[in-house]
């Protein structure tokens, strides 16, 4: 199995020049392209989404990332699971913590690689999602499927039964 360091650099040699119809914005060994450097009205400038590798023990890999999970960043997220997936790690936590946005795509990117993962025998699921993450992923059902717990809502109190008030 290559260590870490070798899926970042063989990831990091994949890196796009920059073309005429965009700029490449790279971190953490992967790239995505954009028409102008990303600017949030509300967050500031960085770029749209960083990806960083972090190796653990016994054949364990964090990906960890920052930014905005979304349609124009997707593609990032997804060359790098598929490279760190084809080194044969037992297991890669996708760690959300840094994580500013995800819509749909970025929802979709995650569950194709816990599926991808699963077929080729390794356990990827997702750590520390960000409250309101977290909820965008109970709403849609898929918190188990990205290896996170399901959360009983809160029992309420029993106040007995009490006729309509008319």
């Amino acid at each position: 199995m290559p260590s870490p360091a070798v899926v970042a650099s063989t990831v990091a040699e994949r890196r796009a020049a920059p073309s005429a119809a965009g700029q490449v914005t790279a971190t953490g060994g992967a790239e995505t392209r954009r028409d102008s450097p990303h600017t949030h009205p509300l967050l500031g400038q960085g770029p749209p989404l960083t990806v960083a590798l972090d190796p653990g023990t016994a054949g364990a890999l964090t990906v960890r990332l920052a930014g905005d999970l979304d349609m124009d960043t997707v593609d990032l997220l997804r060359r790098t699971l598929d490279q760190v997936l084809r080194h044969g790690f037992a297991s890669v936590a996708v760690d959300l913590s840094q994580l500013r946005f995800c819509d749909s795509s970025g929802i979709r990117t995650l569950l194709f690689g816990c599926a991808d993962a699963e077929r080729l025998g390794c356990r990827m699921y997702v750590v520390n999602p960000r409250p309101f993450i977290l909820r965008v992923f109970e709403l849609t059902g898929v918190t188990s499927l990205l290896g996170l717990p399901e959360r009983r809502a809160p029992e309420r109190p029993d106040r007995g039964y009490a006729p309509p008030p008319f």
